[in-house]
């Protein structure tokens, strides 16, 4: 099984948030560029730990969203610290964008989790 890596899902909420600025279905864009930029995180860090820490007990299911994140939460190194909190960071407002009606979002507001999704990322990478 081959895992993405998140490189597509990031540019999609580049697209979204620039879509979302302006013309029909704003919040709807808007929400989705959260969404996709928490999971491009997320599957950056998942790729990672299978392909690069060679985890092989990453779970296949939901349960990897909180495997992933503790696994960068529980340890001293300050890097991976950070990128658990990225992770953490985009997962509350991914939920807040897909579950809270009232949840309410703005061009500025998905540009600076558009950007922290691709810090995130680039810590990733620099592991």
């Amino acid at each position: 099984m081959i895992f993405d890596d998140g490189s597509e899902y990031i540019e999609l909420a580049v697209l979204l948030t620039r879509e979302g600025a302006y013309g029909t279905h704003q919040d709807a864009k808007l929400r989705s560029a959260i969404s996709r930029a928490y999971y491009a995180a997320f599957l950056r860090a998942r790729y990672y730990l299978t392909y690069k820490a060679r985890d092989l007990s990453v779970p296949r299911d939901g349960a990897a969203h909180t495997y992933v994140r503790e696994k960068f939460r529980s340890t001293s190194d300050t890097v991976r610290q950070e990128i658990w909190q990225g992770l953490d960071d985009l997962r509350k407002a991914r939920n807040q964008a897909d579950y809270w009606a009232n949840y309410m979002v703005s061009s500025n507001n998905v540009n600076i989790l558009v950007i922290q999704a691709r810090h995130t990322i680039l810590l990733i990478d620099s592991l």
